[in-house]
């Protein structure tokens, strides 16, 4: 086959590519919109800010930080984000350099009060790390399954065991399971999952949230909770 016409082809095949790739972003940007409409709240295509918010895991990490498709408005009451986040790091093996792209899922329910610190992650290969960057070792709690399902890092036991409760292990064992990940970060609930969340994922996890959100015992709200600071 003549040069020219492999060529021509490489272009037409790097030509389709570049093409179905835009329709799958324009129909996903669409169907995020049609939800934002649906739902009353807010789209937004991008916004530098749900970037700083935060600087724990998946955020403060590589470059070109980005936020798109953010959704912000309220449901069941409270506030909420939703939206995709991505960075990108690179290796660097002597001879070759490759860049690499982390693409996130991220929903924030604001809370009515800040908290001190606490993460739930899958338990996995990290979890040791997230203990560590607390200060102390997995926390092991009365149910041998969610023990073995999540790892949890806080710096106050005691405030783990109350917000931790039978009726929240319950919880996050039957419909948190599956790669979930959260954390409170001061007046803010955040959760987390690699890859990009389809458009009908969204509102079932804010779902989620909230119910972890109702869950919190009165008393925790009294005895740990304070005045929040977010403008």
């Amino acid at each position: 086959m003549e040069p020219w016409i492999v060529f021509l082809l490489f272009l037409a095949v790097v030509g389709a590519v570049w093409y179905l790739n835009r329709r799958a972003r324009q129909r996903r940007m669409a169907a995020f919109q049609a939800l934002a409409a649906a739902q009353g709240w807010q789209w937004i295509e991008e916004d530098d800010r749900y970037v700083r918010n935060w600087n724990s895991h998946p955020f403060g990490q590589g470059r070109k930080r980005r936020a798109t498709n953010i959704l912000v408005g309220k449901y069941r009451g409270r506030e909420i984000a939703a939206y995709d986040y991505e960075y990108q790091t690179e290796s660097d093996n002597g001879k070759d350099r490759t860049t690499t792209t982390h693409r996130y899922a991220i929903w924030v329910v604001t809370l009515p009060s800040r908290l001190p610190g606490l993460e739930v992650r899958k338990e996995g290969i990290f979890g040791g790390r997230v203990a560590a960057a607390f200060g102390f070792g997995d926390l092991q709690l009365e149910s041998e399954e969610f023990n073995r399902t999540f790892r949890v890092g806080t710096p106050d036991r005691r405030y783990a065991t109350a917000m931790l409760h039978p009726r929240m292990m319950e919880l996050l064992l039957a419909r948190g399971r599956n790669g979930m990940s959260w954390r409170i970060a001061g007046d803010a609930l955040l959760c987390w999952e690699e890859g990009k969340a389809e458009p009908d994922v969204i509102v079932p996890r804010l779902d989620v949230l909230a119910d972890v959100v109702d869950l919190v015992p009165s008393f925790v709200w009294k005895d740990y909770g304070s005045a929040s600071t977010r403008e």
